[in-house]
């Protein structure tokens, strides 16, 4: 069955509508959504597919060689409430950073202004030399993939159909049509980069929750994109889902984005932190530059020690609890008690 005449046949270019969060989980906002054509990302394109193209002059600065993500000055106040506050960061090309902090941090709302969905108060969000905020919808979504928690699609769909929803941003205008030889080839490649091949034709809700984690990433990597944003990949994963995802995303060479909860996750598969507290960037760097016991222990609230991983030399963080902070050593021998 095509996609167009299955589940995955919806209105004209959004998507939205195939997914739904768990009460209380944020809400979906794809940009698969998108109106408008031009680049298709650092991939290059199947046969028949889109190629890229720079920004149009006037439209969203003049693009330049790949240069990666630009923070500048990023805040964003809601209600009266600060939640974002002068955001300034340089994410180069091809890494993966870490974003730190604790509930409330503000973590979400970067990466939703990242992707283009939201828009800054103040400041902007370059990507490879173009404004984020200006890029028409379709080359947003071409070039940014965001995957927000706990997206699951509203209706039981195969998982070739999942990650050909990823395709939508590439529809020919003319023809309104998607899921052809081509964006199947594109699909199966991104099922293979995260290691799903063999999920091709399996449905959704036979899946476990690692391997739809897998297969999502899959649907947003379908849309070729040269930076890829991922809000808490690991949320309720078991520890061997959670080391082999962040594996395979830092596998994939892109410019990636991670929201993460884990500090010693974050040190091990980041090459940068950017540390947040309620709203205010506190530290950007290496792992081994951010996560000190002091910044730690003035996030955070807890009291720390680092030590290199005895394998790969990598910081691992010891939490101390409450009542840890001055833990006694062994007793000393007494004559009579060796």
């Amino acid at each position: 069955m095509s996609v167009e005449r299955g589940a995955a046949a919806r209105s004209r270019d959004d998507t939205s509508g195939l997914f739904r969060s768990p009460p209380g989980a944020p809400t979906v906002t794809s940009p698969d959504a998108v109106e408008r054509d031009d680049t298709s990302g650092p991939f290059g394109s199947a046969q028949g597919a889109p190629t890229a193209t720079s920004a149009a002059p006037g439209d969203a600065g003049t693009a330049t060689a790949a240069s990666g993500v630009v923070l500048d000055g990023v805040s964003l106040s809601i209600e009266g409430t600060n939640i974002l506050q002068g955001i300034s960061a340089t994410l180069p090309p091809g890494t993966v950073t870490g974003l730190l902090g604790p509930n409330g941090a503000g973590k979400s709302s970067l990466l939703r202004i990242i992707a283009g969905i939201e828009r800054a108060d103040a400041g902007t969000v370059a990507l490879d030399g173009a404004v984020v905020g200006q890029l028409r919808r379709r080359e947003a979504a071409r070039r940014i993939a965001l995957l927000e928690q706990n997206v699951a699609p509203s209706v039981d769909l195969s998982v070739r159909d999942v990650v050909l929803l990823g395709r939508i941003p590439h529809r020919s205008r003319l023809l309104g049509s998607f899921g052809g030889d081509d964006d199947l080839a594109v699909a199966v490649e991104a099922l293979a980069m995260v290691g799903a091949g063999d999920l091709l034709d399996r449905r959704w809700h036979t899946l476990s929750g690692g391997q739809q984690q897998r297969v999502q990433i899959a649907r947003a990597l379908a849309q070729r994109p040269s930076l890829l944003l991922l809000d808490e990949p690991t949320n309720h994963l078991d520890v061997s889902a959670q080391l082999s995802l962040l594996h395979q995303v830092r596998g994939l060479g892109l410019t990636s984005v991670l929201a993460l909860h884990d500090l010693n996750l974050a040190a091990a598969y980041c090459d940068r932190i950017v540390l947040l507290q309620e709203g205010r960037l506190v530290a950007f760097g290496t792992p081994a530059e951010v996560l000190r016991p002091e910044t730690i222990r003035a996030v955070y609230g807890v009291d720390c020690d680092i030590m290199p991983h005895p394998r790969t030399g990598l910081p691992v963080i010891v939490f101390s609890g409450p009542d840890e902070h001055a833990a006694p050593g062994p007793a000393a021998p007494t004559e009579g008690n060796p």
